[in-house]
């Protein structure tokens, strides 16, 4: 059975229960040559501004390493990261679309860059914010995971994990490849897996640009 609440909480954002626990969708090659090696050349020249992602815990964000291993870039964005969400913006109907979602007004594209090395996971989460965590004013809404990275491949695992509501065992693994999108609800549960990069160098990280695709918290009447 579906945990008591939760299908009010899927009707709200605006998809079914059938579409969560089922849809998603993968785009290759998803981006132009070009920027694919904007993004990466710009993870590489920053290396030093990555620091230990922090995990939102009721409201409040801490590096919570039981549950997140890995680096996030802190700083400002370049030309290159808004062209990713020019990119973005065109795509977003047929994002909404192919996991099954009405598409909504966006209020913020929130963007992560991260970079995943050696033994680095994230633990089974959703990624809309609940308790304390909602009074930020916003949703998250739909999730997009860009994975880039430089060749010859310097990793392997780090799978994307993708659970139904019921159950322990994934419905689906996504293999991150370089200049591949994935799609899905924000509220469909998820895990990465550990990364092995035997070198632990920087430059065979596992690089991803987390986007989440913010709606403005509808407040009770």
């Amino acid at each position: 059975m579906m945990p008591s609440g939760l299908a009010p909480r899927l009707r709200q954002l605006g998809a079914t229960v059938a579409d969560l626990t089922a849809r998603y969708a993968i785009y290759d090659n998803f981006l132009d040559e070009h920027l694919a090696a904007r993004l990466l050349q710009f993870a590489l020249d920053h290396e030093a501004r990555f620091a230990a992602t922090k995990v939102g815990m009721d409201g409040v964000n801490t590096v919570a390493a039981e549950y997140r291993n890995s680096s996030r870039y802190e700083g400002q964005f370049d030309q290159t990261m808004r062209d990713l969400i020019a990119v973005y913006k065109a795509k977003f109907p047929e994002f909404c679309a192919a996991v099954g979602m009405k598409p909504f007004d966006v209020a913020e594209y929130e963007m992560e860059m991260a970079a995943s090395n050696d033994g680095d996971f994230f633990i089974r989460h959703v990624d809309t914010f609940s308790g304390k965590g909602r009074n930020r004013g916003r949703d998250r809404m739909l999730t997009t995971v860009y994975y880039f990275h430089r060749q010859p491949k310097g990793f392997s695992a780090g799978n994307l994990a993708l659970y139904g509501f019921v159950g322990t065992e994934p419905a689906a693994q996504i293999e991150p490849r370089h200049n591949r999108l994935l799609v899905f609800p924000a509220i469909a549960p998820h895990e990465v897996l550990p990364v092995v990069c035997p070198s632990k160098q920087f430059a065979d990280s596992r690089f991803t640009v987390n986007c989440w695709f913010n709606r403005s918290v509808i407040k009770p009447q």
